[in-house]
Order: structure tokens, then sequence, then C-alpha cells
């Protein structure tokens, strides 16, 4: 009997696939925000089995963290029920499948939260369901690199000037060239919900030759100023030396002729004076 029941074993797992590999996954499960800010998280299916559509509920905790599903633009994703998400395939995808990212955003009040991902399936095309693990993304709201740096701003990218900011310092002296009309200063602030503003960059416009970046994230504000020195080429400095150095000879000319003409007044009269002598 023994036999015969280990026999129906091995036969139904030789006619039922197993799936070795059949889950949801993220590129991250732990996530630190400061207040106001916003992370794009990685989602992916995985499994050796081809499917057609991938479905699963996405809720959170808290409505002071949310999580925006926005789905591959190779597929189709139909939302029911306000947290259900069908992915349809245009055509059957097996392996590791990047179903789209996960936008999660926080409020500016300071409160932690997690998001979840349930009651996930795989179906194929024979409308077979093979059930997904679950995820969920811890979100803690505090201290992030924007704060421990000491400054919103991450950095100033130019192709024209460098600037290397430093913690707790918000005046920077660039020199540039006067031939420059317009700068090409773009902060890159630390946190994507950051709003910077920049003063105008062409040197025309610009009082006191100073470029002021403000930048605020909730009641946090800086102020950049960028001190600009204003230097004449090589080009122009030669130039000038040029103009100043090369002597004006006109007044030579000019004593040249006179005393040629002098000179030809005389011979004139020494000629005259030897022909009344003959005569």
């Amino acid at each position: 009997m023994k036999r015969v029941v280990k026999c129906l074993v091995l036969l139904m797992l030789l006619i039922i696939p197993v799936n070795s590999i059949d889950a949801l996954s993220l590129s991250k499960n732990e996530v630190t925000l400061s207040n106001g800010g916003s992370e794009k998280i990685e989602l992916y299916a995985t499994s050796d089995v081809s499917l057609k559509r991938v479905d699963f509920n996405l809720v959170y905790s808290t409505y002071d963290i949310v999580g925006d599903f926005i789905v591959n633009s190779k597929y189709k994703d139909t939302v029911s029920s306000g947290t259900k998400h069908s992915i349809v395939f245009d055509k059957e995808e097996n392996g590791k499948i990047l179903l789209g990212v996960i936008n999660v955003k926080t409020s500016d009040k300071g409160v932690n939260g997690i998001i979840s991902l349930n009651n996930a399936i795989g179906v194929t095309s024979t409308n077979r369901e093979i059930g997904l693990n679950s995820q969920m993304i811890n979100i803690t709201v505090g201290d992030t690199e924007s704060t421990t740096s000491g400054r919103l701003i991450k950095s100033i990218n130019s192709n024209i000037v460098k600037i290397e900011l430093k913690d707790n310092i918000y005046k920077y002296d660039v020199d540039i060239s006067n031939k420059i009309n317009v700068l090409d200063l773009k902060p890159i602030p630390y946190n994507e919900e950051c709003k910077i503003v920049v003063s105008s960059q062409i040197l025309k416009e610009i009082n006191d030759n100073k470029i002021v970046i403000k930048a605020s994230l909730g009641d946090v504000e800086e102020e950049y100023i960028i001190n600009l020195n204003i230097k004449k080429t090589v080009e122009e400095d030669d130039e000038a030396d040029d103009e100043v150095f090369i002597p004006d000879n006109s007044y030579k000319k000019k004593w040249i002729v006179i005393i040629g003409g002098l000179i030809f007044l005389l011979l004139v009269d020494l000629i005259m004076m030897v022909i009344k002598r003959n005569n």
C-alpha cells in the first residue's frame, strides 16, 4: 500500500508543474525621507511560467504617506475599487518583469507609515492563477542626507564655472571672462520636492555682479550668493598692451618733410648764386 501511495505522489509531481520562482519584488523595502519628500521604487514580478496578467492590491497605512503606482509604458494598468491594479501584457511575459514604479510621497507632518502590496496573483493564458508573495515598503520620515549635510542643495552644475558647495557656507566667488553673456548655473537639490528660484543669469541684467539662488523645503529656506569676478581675456590684455606701447612715428615724418624742404631751398639758393657769379 505504501508503495502505491509513493507512486501516486511521484506521478502527481511529474504531472503538476512546479514553479521555482513566483514572486513580487521591490528595488527597496526600507525608505527614509524628509518631510514632504518622495522617492520612486521599482516593482517586479518574477515567474518561470509565462503570464498574461498580474494583479495586486496597493494600500497604505496613512494618508500622510501615499504610494502612486506608475505602470511600465509597455503595459496597461486597470484600477478597480481604488486599490486593485491589473497589469495586462501585450504578449506573454516570464522571467523578471518590470511592472512599473511606486512613487512614494510623504506629507510635512513627519509621520511614518507602511505601503503594502498584497493579494498578488499571476494569470496565465489559460486563466490559471499563480499566487505571488506580498510585499511591504516601510517609510521612515526624518533626517535624510539633505539635513545631515547642512544644506538643501547638493550641487550647482555648470559648464562654464566650477562651484564646490560646502556645509554652512552660502557665499561663493567665481571668475568669469567678460566675453560671457549668459551663465548656466543649475542647482541640484537633495530632495526633488525642494523649490529653487535663481535670479537672472544674463550678465547685463545682473545687479552688483551677483546671482542669488533661493531654496526652500517646508519651513527651511536657504539663500546662496554667487559673486562674479569679471576678468578680461588674455587676448584683450595683449591688445591693450599693444595700444600702449606701439609708438606714434607720425611726427618724425613731418620733420623729415620740413628738413627735406629746407635742404631743397638751400640747394636752389646755391645754384642761383653760382649762376650769378658766372654772369
